[in-house]
C-alpha cells in the first residue's frame, strides 16, 4: 500500500492540481478524439476479435513513479496483434511522453515500428507532446492493412 506520506515528503516541488487536471482532461480528450476514431475506423475493418480501446494506470516498482496511457489494440489475420499506444511516465525531476506502435504475434517477439518520445519538467509542454504525439501515432494506419480480418 503507498505511504502517502512518505510520498508527500519525497515529492520536492508536486505539480500544482491545475497541472494534475490538465493532464487528466487532456488524456481523456485524447482517448475521445484520435483514438476512438482510430478504433472506430478499426471496427469497420475487423468484426472479430473486435479491437480494444483502453486506459491504463500503473506503479513503477515500489517508487513514487506511475505510468498513465491509453491504448488501442487489434488482431491482424495473420494472428498479430497491433497495439497503437501513447503513455505520460513520471519520473523524479520530468515527465515522459511516449507514443509507439508495436506488432506481436505468437511466434515473433515484440516490434516496436513507430516510436515518439520526449521528456519534459513543465506540465503545459507535456500536455503539447501528449496531443501532437497521439494525432501522429493514430495517423499510422498502414500497419492496419489488408492483412486485418474483415
Amino acid at each position: 500500500m503507498l505511504d502517502v506520506r512518505r510520498l508527500a515528503v519525497q515529492m520536492k516541488d508536486p505539480i500544482p492540481v491545475d497541472g494534475v487536471k490538465l493532464v487528466i482532461r487532456a488524456l481523456a480528450e485524447l482517448r475521445d478524439g484520435p483514438f476512438y476514431g482510430l478504433w472506430v475506423d478499426l471496427t469497420y475493418l475487423i468484426k472479430h476479435p473486435l479491437p480494444l480501446i483502453d486506459v491504463r494506470v500503473f506503479r513503477i516498482g515500489d517508487c513514487t513513479d506511475a505510468v498513465v496511457g491509453v491504448s488501442v489494440t487489434a488482431q491482424r489475420a495473420d494472428g498479430k496483434e497491433v497495439c497503437w499506444s501513447l503513455q505520460l511516465e513520471t519520473a523524479t525531476d520530468f515527465l515522459l511522453v511516449t507514443a509507439s506502435v508495436s506488432i506481436c504475434g505468437d511466434d515473433d517477439p515484440y516490434s516496436e515500428v513507430f516510436n515518439r518520445s520526449a521528456s519534459t519538467s513543465d506540465v503545459t509542454e507535456a500536455v503539447a507532446l501528449m496531443r501532437r504525439f497521439a494525432h501522429e501515432v493514430c495517423s499510422e494506419r498502414q500497419w492496419s492493412d489488408a492483412s486485418f480480418e474483415k
